[in-house]
């Protein structure tokens, strides 16, 4: 059978293309260039196994064991939610505010990413800008190991960026000039109507945030004040349709200089609120 003939046998799934790219390293000029020859056994095996994985609708991210995020490979399994295209967003607002910070003389910022999940945003963060220290947090040890395992690969160790399990806040310590997250905020009664990539098989702990989806931003805001340092401030990923609620509960807890940056959908995406003079 050839590359060609195998890729057609399985016509019903829409990324058998990627997953043999994936599966070979090919990329799609060089699949073309392949696509007559006799399969090899070994990679026929593999790709058969992975279809029946997408049929069962495993992402195709955790059958690949990698996920791309802000131009590089991370990688993920069933242990933590798969990064998104959204959540560099959240980094890109991050950045934009240790360059404000570096800019106004302070060369060492520190910045905590909470619900760290595979380390993306913590890894990215200190990749991008290597003068920044960052620490990572997250309630899941599971979730740490991916996060750490991430760090080996890409900053080539696992000390760079801090990591402590930590339920939010709890054993966190120390403050920081930035509070970066992406907590769950997805209401509860929604999960089941989420796709079946999604619901069966990433994790709830990191999906669901509460009744309304908004149980951890008012965790976090409750709490986030202690641990910024003098006018820091915080950036949250939300809901596409919690951003006024989001603001509400952030201002009552004395937060300023509140904002939502919308995504490319022009729908809600990341909260910005700084440390209030009285916080």
């Amino acid at each position: 059978m050839t590359y060609r003939e195998l890729v057609r046998q399985a016509a019903d799934v829409s990324d058998r293309e990627r997953l043999l790219l994936g599966i070979t390293g090919w990329s799609f000029g060089a699949f073309l260039l392949h696509e007559d020859e006799e399969a090899d056994p070994g990679t026929q095996a593999v790709f058969t196994e992975g279809i029946e994985r997408l049929r069962a609708h495993e992402p195709l991210q955790y059958i690949l064991r990698e996920a791309p995020f802000y131009g590089r490979s991370f990688y993920v399994d069933s242990r933590v939610l798969i990064p998104r295209f959204d959540t560099e967003i959240l980094l890109e607002e991050a950045l934009r505010e240790s360059d404000k910070a570096m800019r106004e003389g302070r060369n060492r910022l520190s910045v905590l990413d909470l619900c760290t999940g595979s380390g993306c945003i913590a890894i990215t963060l200190q990749l991008e800008r290597p003068g920044l220290l960052v620490t990572a947090s997250d309630l899941s040890e599971d979730a740490l190991e991916v996060a750490r395992t991430n760090a080996g690969r890409l900053l080539g160790n696992t000390e760079t960026v801090r990591f402590v399990q930590s339920d939010l806040f709890e054993h966190v310590n120390g403050t920081f000039d930035l509070i970066v997250t992406n907590p769950p905020y997805i209401r509860t009664e929604d999960i089941s109507a989420l796709d079946p990539e999604v619901r069966e098989h990433e994790p709830v702990l990191a999906l669901d945030g509460g009744t309304d989806g908004l149980d951890f931003v008012r965790k976090i805001a409750s709490r986030a004040a202690a641990f910024l340092s003098e006018s820091g401030r915080i950036l949250m990923e939300i809901g596409d349709e919690e951003g006024e609620d989001a603001l509400r509960v952030f201002r009552k807890e004395g937060f300023e200089d509140t904002m939502i940056r919308k995504d490319l959908s022009g729908r809600d995406r990341v909260l910005s609120a700084r440390k209030g003079r009285n916080g």
